[in-house]
């Protein structure tokens, strides 16, 4: 099967990065993951993804600061971001990423 993208998967919950790497690979994806902010920096020049997944929540480094800090590095500022959050709804996600000027917004549980 062809890889169709390369993705990297940022977050606390190791659950939730084996669900999700499983699902991506599943689907034919390139899939590393980190499980906090200051791995997933020491990972993603490396990697070069094609896109972020990334949990809002977490402690030290959280996922909003740690994509603050991709847009100002030349060659991660065009990787797209999607954010995963258990502390809004799945509507209140829509809205936010709308608002946000179309950042992408996952409410978890992801199905």
């Amino acid at each position: 099967m062809e890889n169709l993208a390369r993705i990297l998967v940022v977050d606390d919950e190791a659950a939730m990065r084996m669900v999700l790497e499983m699902r991506l690979k599943h689907w034919g994806c390139t899939v590393e993951t980190a499980e906090d902010g200051q791995a997933a920096l020491g990972k993603v020049r490396q990697f070069q993804p094609d896109l972020i997944v990334l949990d809002v929540c977490m402690p030290e480094l959280d996922g909003t600061e740690l994509a603050l800090r991709f847009r100002h590095d030349p060659m991660l500022r065009e990787t797209p971001v999607v954010f995963l959050t258990s502390i809004i709804s799945k509507a209140e996600a829509t809205e936010l990423g709308v608002e946000k000027g179309g950042a992408h917004f996952l409410a978890k549980p992801v199905n």
